[in-house]
């Protein structure tokens, strides 16, 4: 009891490590004569703030107590509840343990017993008196989780024996592994492991290499007692059978989430890179299936925060179009599609882009499925402008109508605008006039005719098509609303009146205008002749009409290689003749306007509608089967494996074996 006394004063002064190592004295003459010769080495529990004060204030002036102060003053002396007299409270000195010769004490049996580090000492110094103390700090490397046992339960409940052991096993190296390095035991290392595994051994039989690890006195922790066998240099084994579906989903957690097309090839060389071991493709593919189960939480939340969103966005963009479909299933109101536009997208295709429209759709990776649609425009730089996303259950002229029908109002289309659309339908199955590049309303003054703005949209996405609802839309919201100053802010650093893309393509027209010929027929008529390897083919150019007979210029905006050849034959300037909605210009009108941003999901406001459920999965369909459907009156053949097949000898020519069982072959 006075020991535990002298343990909670410790405690009390916020000294984190405190070791003790009790020794029996050879007999009570021994005890009283130290006692007489180290009177002042009393602590009572009365008076120890005025001693530990006294231990601090010598600390401070250079006289930092000596081990065998610590020893005698804290250990062989008997505590007495009597004050310290007035003539005690001298600071501590190193005379003092001078007198410890005299009971000619080895220092193996006067042993490390209270370790104060300088940091230690100097925030107990700064620590005030009343400050409370969490004992649990005292062992916080080593909790195992279990709160039912308080620190002095548990040192009342040690005798002399378990005291002296945990004295010698704290003592002991706590094993960490610092990154990038190799793990080397050694006997008296202490680790936290679990409770059943203290024995290891190689599973090679011939391997003599053993380890044993016992649990502490603390219960928590093991300490490795003996490594027999030496040096172990036999190969490490790879498939480990403590490599569980469950451990791998734990491990990989974070793997699989961020991935969940992952494959199971890809899954077995993470786990064996980062932790050197291998299971089954079984495993592996059940693990995976484990982290996708686990993730569905968050894409359930996702859907039910559906209505918030649409909102929030209506209240910090209140020109916005949001809309949510959803139908009833039962009790249950299940999400079905969804329409985000803002006024900064319409504002800007009306006044800085071209009437040429992109629309596409793409699969979501998700377990619940779904389709994204996109449509898109093309800026003055021929950047990729987004104009709106749909995600709908599949596409299907309902959904596609939908979409339409609430693109057509939010980006006021009238039937006397001018607008193209371009899809990915197969361009055999249409007529010409609809694809081809000929065919083009040089209204337009574009000249693409692949599908490559739409797909470049979607792999923009790609990373996000395997998110959450919610997640996908605001990573589309953030982009454009970043989008939208960072091209503003950027096109205000350019020299030029033209883009830098439209300026590369007229570099690499003019190039091309130095193979043809030119004959002038006045200030802006020319002829222009261009040979080609089967034929030769004159074309008219008039530069005051921007026009070429070939019908690049007019369709593109960008002078064709005949009107630059009549262009550069004119000492004129080619940016002087490029279409206005491609220049610097149109490019700020399309990102003139501006996306709010939106406040912390926390404080978005609650509204009174019935929670969004997820879709209904939808099975896909499976492989189809291999064998095709009998007929009814068609007779049953027998499986592959069961048939029985006449083998013609290719050496010999007879029936019934092959060359390997050949009597002459093996003559």
């Amino acid at each position: 009891m006075e020991l535990l006394s002298f343990v909670n004063l410790m405690l009390s002064r916020k000294i984190t490590l405190l070791l003790l190592e009790m020794k029996s004295l050879p007999s009570e003459a021994m005890q009283s004569d130290i006692l007489e010769n180290h009177q002042t080495s009393f602590i009572p529990e009365n008076s120890s703030k005025n001693t530990l004060k006294r231990m601090f204030e010598a600390y401070e002036e250079g006289n930092k107590p000596t081990m065998a102060d610590a020893i005698h003053h804290e250990q062989v002396t008997k505590w007495t509840d009597e004050p310290l007299d007035d003539d005690d409270n001298e600071p501590l000195d190193n005379d003092n343990a001078n007198s410890v010769d005299s009971i000619n004490w080895t220092d193996d049996e006067i042993g490390e017993i209270v370790k104060i580090d300088n940091e230690d000492v100097e925030n107990i110094i700064d620590s005030s008196d009343n400050s409370d103390f969490d004992n649990k700090a005292l062992l916080s490397d080593y909790e195992s989780g279990d709160k039912d046992t308080s620190l002095d339960d548990f040192h009342l409940n040690l005798d002399e024996d378990s005291i002296q052991m945990m004295a010698r096993e704290l003592r002991a190296q706590m094993f960490r592994q610092m990154a990038d390095e190799e793990i080397i035991l050694e006997v008296g290392q202490v680790e936290k492991n679990e409770r059943a595994r203290v024995t290891a051994l190689c599973s090679n039989k011939r391997c003599k290499w053993r380890i044993h690890a016992s649990l502490m006195v603390d219960k928590i922790s093991f300490m490795i007692k003996t490594i027999k066998g030496g040096a172990h240099t036999c190969v490490p084994l790879i498939k480990n059978p403590e490599t569980t579906s469950k451990w791998v989903a734990e491990k990989l957690f974070g793997v699989i989430k961020s991935n969940p097309e992952i494959s199971s090839s890809s899954i077995a060389s993470v786990l064996l890179s980062r932790f050197g071991t291998a299971t089954n493709r079984r495993r592996l593919y059940t693990a995976k299936k484990r982290v996708l189960k686990m993730c569905e939480g968050d894409y359930i939340n996702s859907y039910a925060l559906l209505n918030d969103y649409a909102n929030i966005l209506l209240m910090t963009n209140n020109d916005a179009t949001v809309k949510i479909s959803q139908e009833l299933v039962g009790n249950e109101n299940k999400f079905k599609r969804i329409f985000i536009s803002f006024k900064a997208q319409q504002q800007g295709f009306m006044k800085g882009c071209r009437g040429f429209i992109g629309l596409d759709g793409c699969h979501l990776k998700t377990s619940f499925g779904g389709i994204l649609i996109s449509a898109v425009a093309l800026d003055a730089n021929n950047g990729v402008f987004p104009l709106a996303v749909c995600i709908c259950e599949v596409e299907s002229r309902e959904s596609w109508t939908w979409f339409l029908e609430l693109f057509k109002q939010h980006m006021d289309i009238h039937n006397d605008m001018a607008i193209s659309f371009m899809s990915d339908r197969q361009k055999v199955d249409n007529d010409p006039s609809t694809w081809s590049c000929h065919h083009f309303d040089p209204f337009y003054k574009t000249d693409h005719v692949t599908h490559k703005m739409s797909e470049s949209w979607n792999s923009y996405l790609n990373e996000y098509r395997r998110k959450p609802i919610l997640e996908l839309l605001e990573f589309i919201r953030m982009k454009l609303m970043k989008r939208m100053i960072k091209r503003r802010e950027k096109c205000e650093d350019w020299e030029s009146n033209i883009p830098p893309r439209v300026q590369k393509k007229i570099a690499k027209i003019a190039k091309a205008a130095r193979r043809v010929s030119v004959i002038k027929a006045s200030k802006y008529q020319f002829e222009v002749v261009e040979i080609m390897p089967d034929m030769e083919r004159h074309y008219i150019v008039d530069l005051n009409k921007w026009y070429c007979e070939c019908g690049g210029w007019q369709m593109s905006g960008l002078p064709c290689k005949h009107a630059m050849a009549g262009i550069l034959h004119s000492h004129g300037e080619p940016s002087d003749y490029v279409d206005k909605s491609l220049t610097r210009e149109a490019y700020l009108l399309t990102y003139s306007a501006t996306i709010n941003p939106l406040p912390d999901r926390t404080n978005w406001p609650k509204i009174d509608r019935p929670i969004l459920k997820p879709p209904v999965k939808k099975v896909q369909p499976g492989r189809p089967k291999l064998n095709r459907r009998k007929e009814v009156n068609e007779a049953k053949k027998k499986p592959f494996h069961k048939r029985r097949f006449t083998v013609k000898c290719s050496i010999c020519h007879e029936m019934g074996h092959n060359n390997k069982k050949c009597p002459a072959y093996k003559v």
